[in-house]
């Protein structure tokens, strides 16, 4: 026990002590109550054994007991056994000390019970709080599910709408629906395809927030994204500073033969884009852009696509 704790706990005790004390001397005649049966010194023993167990119960006994010989009492007549006379005298300090301990006992073990459903009680509360979190979570979780896969089969008809036109006969139209496509399979909206044009790599299709991004790279930046078999990321130590001065997460995009036919750089990703699986999710994205730029003829030997690129880029 803290001392806030015994020093209630001794408050308590010498207020019900004080008070059969003096109800003792004024109305009793200072005897300790020895002609009263029940004994009122049994109310601080029973209390304190009931609320704070034998330790406490043996202390407010020992008090009794040390009032109940200080007083005096009848002397012992001539036709007395002194047995008896001893045994009157002893016996009230003997029960309560038994019943300090007996009861305490009992109360000890009702605390443990009671801890020992407190803490069922927490881990309940607990395990009610976590399943509760993974059930809300899992509500939300299939909410967004069903909400992508409605906006799913949404976006298949107008990826295959955005499709159609990248064989439109004007082909200058083909940078603004190829970054259509992109922003649909990427599901975001800041980035930059940019391909081969006279030596350089220039823009060829922008996102719908690029649109005061670089129209074309650096040639160091150029040889470290192409040097590279995935990504390059802003927080790679061997190129991120150069990678940072134009963008956070670069791709190369290969064509049928393995070639590099362009360059897939995004300039702004939430930071959950970097996992793992966002990296995965975005390098799929290049390969499917690969393929599809190999499908319309994106490679320098294809002469419309390649005029539609000079053009654009001019």
């Amino acid at each position: 026990m803290n001392v806030r704790k015994w020093l209630r706990i001794s408050i308590e005790l010498a207020i019900m002590i004080g008070m059969i004390v003096a109800i003792d001397v004024k109305w009793a005649g200072g005897t300790a109550f020895a002609a009263v049966n029940p004994n009122p010194l049994w109310l601080p023993v029973l209390v304190m054994a009931l609320a704070y167990g034998s330790g406490v119960g043996l202390i407010a006994a020992g008090v009794a007991t040390c009032y109940w010989i200080a007083v005096p009492h009848a002397a012992m007549a001539l036709d007395d056994s002194p047995f008896h006379y001893l045994l009157s005298r002893s016996l009230p300090p003997l029960m309560w000390v038994a019943a300090s301990v007996a009861i305490g006992e009992l109360t000890y073990v009702r605390l443990r019970r009671i801890a020992s459903l407190e803490r069922l009680h927490a881990r309940a509360m607990d395990d009610l709080t976590a399943a509760t979190s993974a059930f809300r979570l899992a509500s939300e979780n299939a909410h967004a599910l069903n909400i992508r896969i409605a906006m799913d089969e949404v976006g298949v008809g107008r990826a295959i709408e955005a499709a159609a036109g990248l064989f439109d006969d004007d082909r200058t139209r083909v940078p603004a629906v190829l970054a259509r496509l992109i922003a649909m399979d990427a599901q975001a909206e800041d980035f930059t395809v940019y391909t081969p044009v006279g030596g350089r790599w220039r823009a060829f299709a922008q996102g719908p927030a690029a649109a005061d991004r670089p129209d074309h790279l650096p040639q160091p930046l150029v040889d470290a994204v192409l040097a590279v078999a995935q990504a390059l990321i802003v927080n790679d130590p061997a190129h991120g500073a150069l990678l940072a001065e134009t963008g956070v997460f670069a791709l190369p995009v290969r064509d049928a033969r393995g070639g590099a036919c362009g360059i897939l750089m995004f300039h702004h990703l939430p930071p959950e884009r970097f996992s793992r699986r966002g990296i995965i999710d975005l390098d799929a994205v290049a390969g499917r852009l690969g393929m599809l730029m190999t499908a319309i003829g994106a490679a320098d030997h294809h002469p419309r696509l390649r005029i539609a690129t000079t053009s654009n880029a001019a």
